[in-house]
Protein backbone atom coordinates (compact mmCIF):
# COMPACT_ATOMS: atom_id res chain seq x y z
CA UNK A 1 0.00 0.00 0.00
CA UNK A 2 1.45 3.22 -0.82
CA UNK A 3 1.82 5.91 1.99
CA UNK A 4 -0.95 8.05 0.01
CA UNK A 5 -3.20 5.03 0.53
CA UNK A 6 -2.20 4.58 3.73
CA UNK A 7 -2.66 7.99 5.34
CA UNK A 8 -6.10 7.95 3.61
CA UNK A 9 -6.95 5.07 5.51
CA UNK A 10 -5.81 5.97 8.98
CA UNK A 11 -6.54 9.60 8.88
CA UNK A 12 -10.31 9.08 8.21
CA UNK A 13 -10.44 6.57 10.66
CA UNK A 14 -9.34 9.04 13.59
CA UNK A 15 -12.13 9.48 16.06
CA UNK A 16 -12.53 12.68 18.29
CA UNK A 17 -14.30 12.28 21.21
CA UNK A 18 -15.23 14.69 23.99
CA UNK A 19 -12.09 16.98 22.12
CA UNK A 20 -9.78 14.01 22.92
CA UNK A 21 -8.00 12.42 20.33
CA UNK A 22 -8.14 9.16 19.95
CA UNK A 23 -5.56 8.56 16.95
CA UNK A 24 -4.90 4.91 15.73
CA UNK A 25 -1.80 2.95 14.46
CA UNK A 26 -1.08 2.17 10.59
CA UNK A 27 -0.32 -1.66 9.81
CA UNK A 28 1.85 -0.51 7.49
CA UNK A 29 5.45 -1.37 7.37
CA UNK A 30 6.49 2.51 7.30
CA UNK A 31 6.32 4.07 10.29
CA UNK A 32 3.16 5.98 10.37
CA UNK A 33 2.60 8.87 13.27
CA UNK A 34 -0.31 10.87 13.67
CA UNK A 35 0.23 14.40 14.72
CA UNK A 36 -2.67 15.98 15.64
CA UNK A 37 -6.40 15.72 14.95
CA UNK A 38 -9.65 17.72 15.92
CA UNK A 39 -12.94 18.15 14.37
CA UNK A 40 -11.41 20.41 11.28
CA UNK A 41 -8.38 18.59 10.50
CA UNK A 42 -6.08 15.55 10.69
CA UNK A 43 -2.02 15.85 10.55
CA UNK A 44 0.27 12.66 9.86
CA UNK A 45 3.47 12.38 8.96
CA UNK A 46 4.99 8.66 7.63
CA UNK A 47 8.90 8.82 6.03
CA UNK A 48 9.59 12.10 4.32
CA UNK A 49 6.10 12.89 3.60
CA UNK A 50 3.29 15.09 5.75
CA UNK A 51 -0.32 14.41 5.22
CA UNK A 52 -3.27 16.71 5.97
CA UNK A 53 -7.19 16.19 5.89
CA UNK A 54 -8.93 19.06 5.71
CA UNK A 55 -12.35 18.20 7.18
CA UNK A 56 -14.44 21.38 8.01
CA UNK A 57 -12.88 24.89 8.45
CA UNK A 58 -9.13 25.17 7.64
CA UNK A 59 -7.93 26.76 10.30
CA UNK A 60 -4.78 29.41 9.28
CA UNK A 61 -2.85 28.09 12.62
CA UNK A 62 -3.40 24.66 11.58
CA UNK A 63 -1.79 25.48 8.24
CA UNK A 64 0.98 27.19 10.21
CA UNK A 65 1.60 23.80 12.66
CA UNK A 66 1.72 21.69 9.28
CA UNK A 67 5.22 24.15 8.26
CA UNK A 68 6.23 23.15 11.50
CA UNK A 69 5.78 19.52 10.52
CA UNK A 70 7.32 20.10 7.23
CA UNK A 71 10.58 21.66 9.06
CA UNK A 72 10.60 18.55 11.64
CA UNK A 73 11.13 16.37 8.89
CA UNK A 74 13.06 18.16 6.52
CA UNK A 75 15.80 17.80 9.16
CA UNK A 76 16.16 14.47 9.34
CA UNK A 77 15.21 13.99 5.18
CA UNK A 78 17.44 16.69 3.71
CA UNK A 79 16.70 15.54 0.39
CA UNK A 80 13.27 17.06 0.73
CA UNK A 81 9.50 15.94 2.04
CA UNK A 82 6.57 15.63 0.26
CA UNK A 83 2.93 17.40 1.10
CA UNK A 84 -0.35 15.95 0.71
CA UNK A 85 -3.34 17.16 1.19
CA UNK A 86 -7.00 15.50 1.38
CA UNK A 87 -9.68 17.92 0.92
CA UNK A 88 -13.04 16.80 2.48
CA UNK A 89 -16.19 17.17 0.85
CA UNK A 90 -17.63 18.62 3.81
CA UNK A 91 -14.43 21.37 3.79
CA UNK A 92 -15.29 24.95 3.68
CA UNK A 93 -13.03 27.01 1.22
CA UNK A 94 -10.37 28.85 3.19
CA UNK A 95 -10.69 32.61 4.39
CA UNK A 96 -7.96 35.16 3.46
CA UNK A 97 -5.71 34.68 6.10
CA UNK A 98 -5.48 30.84 5.73
CA UNK A 99 -5.15 31.20 2.00
CA UNK A 100 -1.92 33.66 3.26
CA UNK A 101 -0.92 30.56 5.43
CA UNK A 102 -1.36 28.00 2.75
CA UNK A 103 1.23 30.28 0.28
CA UNK A 104 3.48 29.98 3.25
CA UNK A 105 3.10 26.62 3.18
CA UNK A 106 3.44 25.68 -0.05
CA UNK A 107 7.04 28.01 -0.56
CA UNK A 108 8.86 25.68 2.42
CA UNK A 109 12.41 25.59 1.00
CA UNK A 110 11.99 21.84 2.02
CA UNK A 111 9.09 21.37 0.47
CA UNK A 112 9.70 19.26 -2.60
CA UNK A 113 6.33 17.83 -3.72
CA UNK A 114 3.02 18.45 -3.14
CA UNK A 115 -0.29 17.58 -3.85
CA UNK A 116 -4.02 18.44 -3.06
CA UNK A 117 -6.59 15.71 -3.51
CA UNK A 118 -10.52 17.51 -3.37
CA UNK A 119 -12.76 14.07 -1.79
CA UNK A 120 -15.70 13.38 -4.06
CA UNK A 121 -16.81 16.64 -5.83
CA UNK A 122 -14.51 19.57 -4.31
CA UNK A 123 -15.80 21.58 -1.21
CA UNK A 124 -19.37 21.69 -0.31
Amino acid sequence: MTPVATAARCLHKIEVRGGTNVAMAASSEEAFLVCESDHDHAVATASNMVFAIWRRKTQPDACRRVIGFVREIARRHPEGVGLTQIIDVEAEPPDGETRKAIVEMMKQPALKYFSAVHDEEGFK
